[in-house]
């Protein structure tokens, strides 16, 4: 989605410096920024400098969480005017290739850009899942996108994957059919309830409309000749399971005793400039080593499961306690130690 409706256009601009009138007085403006005008904001922004660098973006990509839930909105406004009453899903995106298999590390940036279209009535917002090939380097990515995704959401909804890997738009990685089942069962097993395989049966675009070419057909289970290749039968086979238990696996809850928060504003660096590249590296190092390579992985190897707190929810109460671990930093590096 953010290739046509995120970008520095005249009307995007426009919609940003009207954004800034809404939040800001002219004085807090000048305070803030050190700008004498609202449309200043839109020169900065496009040719950044170094002492307002790191504000501007950072204020860009808050307006954007706005403009894209007004974007959608009016979307969906439009759709049920012409008498649309499908549900309307969110599509959150992010996995990333890495050779045979892939990472969830970026999913909550995805996450953190639609943050706010949650609050679009009648909505639902859905996973992206594109896993590759599950491994011990990557499942427990899995888990901390069920997390993070239902921390977010509506609690009237249910933790979905509308785009939930069935094939691909590329002949690699090689997906095995081991991986069909073991995503599957994995994220069913953590609480998530709603899947669609995509994509399940290939296909054609007509011509000069498919991103990735004429044919998207690569690795479906259903081939776009009808051929049923080896992942069918495996999805086939764990549709019979699901359907012999899903009342209780669709009234079934998860209960967590151990919770990740997550602060989307860690994950606001879908935008750089030269000034902010720095700090948001250290940013991503941090979030790639501590989290999802650090105690999100750790959690999930020692089988403990975990949900996720959307912190900045003025609603949510958090409980501070003592806990047996401390830390300091030297050299750039975290070290962990035991207190007596």
């Amino acid at each position: 989605m953010g290739n046509w409706a995120g970008d520095f256009s005249d009307i995007t601009l426009h919609y940003f410096v009207s954004y800034l009138k809404n939040k800001y007085s002219i004085e807090d403006l000048k305070e803030i920024f050190n700008i004498d005008s609202y449309d200043e904001a839109k020169e900065i922004i496009k040719n950044p400098n170094e002492d307002l660098g790191l504000k501007i973006q950072n204020e860009y990509m808050l307006f954007m969480r706005e403009y894209f839930k007004e974007y959608l909105k009016t979307i969906k406004e439009i759709a049920v005017k012409y008498g649309v009453e499908v549900p309307f899903v969110i599509n959150i995106h992010g996995f990333d290739m890495v050779e045979y298999a892939k990472r969830g590390k970026n999913y909550p940036i995805g996450l953190s850009q639609l943050y706010k279209t949650a609050e679009i009535d009648d909505a639902i917002i859905a996973g992206d899942y594109y896993i590759g090939n599950i491994v011990y380097d990557n499942f427990s990515d899995i888990t901390l996108s069920n997390a993070f995704t239902l921390a977010i959401q509506s609690p009237d909804q249910p933790l979905f994957s509308a785009e939930f890997q069935g094939g691909f738009q590329i002949n690699k990685p090689k997906l095995q059919p081991s991986t069909f089942d073991l995503t599957s069962r994995l994220c069913i097993a953590n609480g998530m309830n709603a899947i669609n395989y995509y994509m399940f049966v290939g296909g054609e675009n007509y011509e000069n409309i498919g991103l990735l070419g004429r044919r998207h057909d690569w690795q479906a289970p259903v081939g776009m000749d009808g051929s049923l290749r080896r992942h069918y039968y495996v999805i086939k086979h764990l549709s019979k399971i699901i359907n012999a238990f899903e009342k209780e696996l669709l009234e079934s809850k998860p209960i967590y005793n151990t919770y990740l928060g997550f602060y989307p504003d860690y994950y606001m660096t879908e935008y750089s400039n030269e000034y902010t590249r720095y700090v948001y590296s250290r940013i991503k190092h941090f979030r790639d080593s501590f989290l999802f390579d650090g105690i999100g992985k750790g959690l999930a190897l020692n089988n403990i499961t975990f949900g996720g707190y959307d912190v900045k929810k003025k609603e949510l109460s958090i409980q501070m306690i003592s806990a047996p671990f401390g830390c300091f930093q030297r050299n750039g590096w975290m070290r962990m130690f035991k207190e007596d």
